[in-house]
C-alpha cells in the first residue's frame, strides 16, 4: 500500500483528499441555516468500540446506538484526548487539551476539598467556560446527569441554576442509602457471595474471591441489587425527570453513564442474558515485558492464575452485560423524545471518555495500562440529527476529543470560543474525507514528571514515554513504540527499532513535537528530541 505524506496539512486543516467530498456538502447547504432545537450529549465511561453490534459484536447488543449510527454519522477513527477519565472529560467539556485545561490527573471526588479548583486534582474552576455555558447563555435549560468527575458541577452557572442539580458523582449513593433503610438485603438470597455492591451481595464464579487477597482493583460477577436501584438506571430516571420538568424550553442535556467502567458487577436480566462460552476473545495477546508492572496487566495475570480462560470470559460477560444495560437506558431517552415529538429536532452525540482493553494484550480494564493501544484510545463517536445530518455516513477521517465541543456548537449555530483547540467535524459529517489528518493523544503525571504522547494516522501509530527531573531534558524510560496499523492492526510488532522504518519514526516524532508546539504543550521543552 502506498503511504501518504502525512502531516502535510496539519491536524486542524482539511487536506486535498477532502476537496471532492466537500462538494457533496453543498447538498446540505440549506441545512446549515437550520439549528437543532435541543442537544442530547450521551457519554459512556471506558467503552471499547468493538462492543457495538453495529461493529459486528455478536452479544453486545446495542440496537439504540445502532439506530443512531444507521440514521446518522459514525466516526470509525475517533480518539480520546487522554485515556483517563478526568482529563478526557475535561477536554470534552472545554474543547481544550488536558495540558491546557489543567486536569491531568483524576479528581478524587471524596477528597475534592483537599485540592484547589484548577489544580491537576482539583477539578475545573467555576470560571471555566464549558460546552453547556454557551447553551445556558442562549436560553437553553442545561442539565448534567451521571458521571462528572471534574469537581463539583454546581460550581458552574450553567448547572447551578437548577435546584435539582446534584453536586457530585456520588449522588446515586445517597439515593441508594435512603432506599436501603426500608429495603434491607433479603435473608433468602443464595449463599456464595464474596463481595458487595451498594451493600448487596455480588456472586462470582469460583476463584474470583481470591482477588480479595491481592488488593488489586478488580471485581466481576452477578449483583443481586435490583435493577431499579442500579446507577445507570438511576441517572436515566433523573434525566427523564429533567426532560419532563423543563416544559417546552430548548434543552442541552448531558447523560453520562458511569459504566461499563468497573466494578464489573451486573444485575439480572443482563447477567443471564450473556453466554460467556460463545463470547469473542481477543487474539492479539502480545505485550512488552515492561508492561507487567501496570495494574491492569496484573489484574489480568491474576485472572488467568486463579481461573484461566473462564475468568477472562466472566470479565467479558459482565462488561457485555453493562453495555447492553447502557443501551437500554439510551433507548428510554430516545423513546421519550419520540413520544414528545422532539426527536427530529434534537442533535444527539454519543462518545466515551476512553476505551477498555477487553483482554487484548493480556490486559483487563481501562486507564491503568500505561500504553496507547487502540483498545484504550479509540472511542465511539456518533452524531445524529434527522433534519441536518445525512444518514448512514461511516467516516474514516481521524477525529479527536477536542473536536467534539466545537462540532456541537457549530451545529447549534453558537460561536466557537477561542479556547477551543479542536475544529468542527461538520465537513466530514456532510461528505468530506481527509485521510491525511493525524490525531493525537496525551497522558501526563505532573507529580512524577512523566510524559506520554501519541500520534495516530490511517497507517501508523507511534508513542513515546519520557520522564525526568524538573529543568532537565527527560529520558525515554520505555522504548518508543511504532506500529503498522495496516498490516498489524492488533499492534503486536513494534517496528521502532527497525532501520527500515527509521524515516517513518522520525516523521512521526516530529509530528508530535509540532503538535506540542502548536497547542502550547508546556512539556515540549523537556523532550529529548530535536525538532530539526
Amino acid at each position: 500500500m502506498e503511504r501518504r505524506a502525512f502531516f502535510s496539512q496539519g491536524s486542524c486543516c482539511i487536506g486535498a483528499t477532502a476537496l471532492v467530498g466537500l462538494r457533496s456538502a453543498s447538498l446540505f447547504a440549506d441545512e446549515r441555516k437550520r439549528r437543532p432545537k435541543n442537544v442530547l450529549f450521551l457519554m459512556a465511561d471506558e467503552y471499547n468500540v468493538r462492543y457495538l453490534s453495529a461493529n459486528g459484536h455478536p452479544q453486545a447488543l446495542t440496537p439504540n446506538l445502532d439506530r443512531l449510527i444507521r440514521e446518522g454519522a459514525y466516526f470509525e477513527n475517533a480518539l480520546c484526548s487522554y485515556p483517563v477519565c478526568t482529563p478526557s472529560r475535561g477536554t470534552l467539556h472545554t474543547g481544550m487539551w488536558p495540558h491546557t485545561h489543567g486536569q491531568e490527573l483524576n479528581v478524587n471526588e471524596a477528597k475534592a476539598e483537599d485540592a484547589a479548583p484548577g489544580t491537576s486534582r482539583g477539578g475545573l474552576t467555576a470560571e471555566t467556560r464549558l460546552l453547556a455555558t454557551s447553551f445556558h447563555e442562549n436560553g437553553f435549560a442545561c442539565y448534567h446527569r451521571g458521571k462528572w468527575h471534574l469537581g463539583a458541577e454546581t460550581r458552574h452557572a450553567c448547572y447551578n441554576w437548577n435546584p435539582r442539580a446534584e453536586a457530585s458523582d456520588t449522588s446515586q449513593r445517597a439515593f441508594l442509602a435512603q432506599w436501603k433503610k426500608s429495603h434491607p438485603v433479603p435473608a433468602d438470597l443464595p449463599e456464595g457471595s464474596w463481595n458487595e455492591a451498594g451493600g448487596w451481595p455480588v456472586y462470582a464464579i469460583p476463584g474470583m474471591e481470591k482477588f480479595k487477597e491481592t488488593k488489586l482493583p478488580y471485581i466481576a460477577g452477578r449483583c443481586s441489587l435490583p435493577l431499579a436501584q442500579d446507577p445507570t438506571v438511576y441517572y436515566a430516571d433523573r434525566a427523564l425527570e429533567d426532560l419532563k420538568e423543563r416544559g417546552g424550553n430548548p434543552f442541552m442535556l448531558t447523560w453520562s453513564d458511569p459504566r461499563p467502567h468497573g466494578p464489573h458487577t451486573i444485575p439480572d436480566p443482563y447477567y443471564d442474558a450473556v453466554n460467556p462460552d460463545t463470547l469473542p476473545v481477543p487474539d492479539n495477546l502480545h505485550r512488552p515485558d515492561y508492561c507487567a508492572q501496570d495494574p491492569s496487566c496484573q489484574s489480568y495475570d491474576k485472572l488467568m492464575e486463579f481461573m484461566g480462560e473462564a475468568g477472562v470470559r466472566e470479565y467479558l460477560r459482565c462488561y457485555t452485560g453493562l453495555v447492553r444495560k447502557m443501551d437500554d437506558q439510551i433507548g428510554r431517552l430516545i423513546q421519550s423524545l419520540e413520544q414528545s415529538g422532539e426527536l427530529e429536532d434534537t442533535l444527539i452525540v454519543f462518545t466515551a471518555d476512553h476505551g477498555d482493553m477487553g483482554g487484548s494484550h493480556r490486559t483487563g480494564g481501562g486507564k491503568a495500562i500505561w500504553e496507547f493501544y487502540d483498545e484504550i484510545v479509540k472511542v465511539p463517536l456518533i452524531m445524529f440529527w434527522p433534519k441536518g445530518i445525512p444518514a448512514g455516513r461511516r467516516i474514516k477521517t481521524m477525529a479527536e476529543g477536542v473536536d467534539v465541543m466545537p462540532t456541537i456548537l457549530d451545529y447549534a449555530g453558537l460561536p466557537v470560543s477561542a479556547q477551543c483547540q479542536g475544529r468542527s467535524l461538520r465537513p466530514y459529517v456532510e461528505g468530506a474525507e481527509d485521510l491525511d489528518r493525524p490525531a493525537f493523544c496525551e497522558a501526563t503525571n505532573p507529580e512524577a514528571n512523566l510524559v506520554r504522547r501519541l500520534i495516530r494516522t490511517q497507517e501508523w501509530g507511534l508513542w513515546f514515554y519520557c520522564q525526568g527531573k524538573p529543568g532537565q531534558t527527560f529520558k525515554e524510560i520505555r522504548p518508543v513504540e511504532l506500529y503498522d496499523m495496516v498490516n498489524d492492526p492488533g499492534q503486536e510488532h513494534n517496528l521502532a527499532g527497525d532501520p527500515k522504518h527509521a524515516d517513518v519514526k522520525k516523521k512521526m516524532i516530529k509530528g508530535i513535537l509540532d503538535w506540542m508546539e502548536r497547542t502550547g504543550d508546556p512539556w515540549l521543552e523537556n523532550m529529548p528530541y530535536s525538532q530539526s
